[in-house]
């Protein structure tokens, strides 16, 4: 796991806001109990808090990048569901 994925999936678990500009466009959006993962404005990976549940989308975008990003959110699941 590369040090952003690790970053996300800790904001996912803790609850915090995270953005990471340049390479990558990558941020963690806290709105109540619902979080949501964007990879370039585009949502694919979202959680709420309070349902317990969680979905994730490519968003046509089958690359390293987003796969990575994507088993960030899965990986933070791990005990939160």
């Amino acid at each position: 796991m590369r040090k952003i994925d690790y970053k996300v999936s800790q904001a996912i678990k803790t609850g915090r806001n995270f953005t990471r500009c340049g390479t990558g466009q990558t941020t963690v959006r806290w709105n109540g109990d619902r979080c949501e993962v964007r990879l370039w404005g585009n949502l694919i990976f979202w959680y709420n808090r309070k349902t317990k549940k969680f979905g994730m989308n490519k968003c046509g975008w089958d690359t390293q990048t987003t796969r990575a990003r994507i088993n960030a959110g899965r990986y933070a699941m791990r005990g939160l569901v």
